[in-house]
């Protein structure tokens, strides 16, 4: 049978439709005199900032039903520069691996470089050994330089798959 040229465009349009990502949203979450951070959404997940009281760090808080992602913006308070430099990064996220791999599936912390045009930082990933019902398995711990802040990121999820984590955290950008 021969197919019209008008079909063949039409499934294959329909056929890249189903392999595109979801559709995201720039949210934008203000800090207290400090700032916007800017960040996409992906559209089947829910966003928030959460401000405890007085002046201590907010966290933005992005979920769908097998993900947690936290976000918590630090600054310093006393205007060191080299706050958030790579060197101090790398040893904060160092410092929580060597913690929490005590309780994990893996043996060896592997540290992965993170970088993009608008942040910097590292990361790593680790399964919970004895999870309790209703807990995430897999976690992936990051420490992000962006601008003047350094984002402390926690990632939960029920899969091992952090491709929903790398593309928000290649979304993020900061607005002083």
């Amino acid at each position: 049978m021969f197919m019209s040229k008008t079909f063949i465009g039409s499934f294959s349009f329909y056929c890249l439709l189903l392999v595109m990502p979801p559709f995201s949203a720039a949210a934008n979450f203000l800090l207290p005199n400090r700032g916007t951070l800017q960040i996409e959404v992906p559209a089947n997940w829910q966003s928030r900032l959460e401000q405890p009281p007085g002046e201590l760090p907010p966290t933005i808080r992005l979920s769908d039903n097998r993900s947690l992602l936290l976000i918590t913006p630090i600054w310093s308070t006393t205007g060191d520069a080299e706050f958030n430099d790579d060197g101090n990064i790398r040893k904060l996220i160092e410092n929580d691996g060597k913690e929490l791999i005590v309780t994990a599936v893996e043996t060896e912390l592997i540290i992965n470089k993170f970088a993009s045009q608008t942040i910097n930082g590292y990361y790593f990933q680790l399964t919970d050994q004895n999870p309790k019902p209703g807990e995430f398995r897999f976690l992936c711990r990051s420490g992000v330089g962006v601008g003047e802040l350094l984002l402390s990121v926690t990632y939960l999820s029920h899969q091992r798959d952090i491709s929903d984590f790398l593309q928000i955290m290649n979304s993020i950008s900061y607005l002083q």
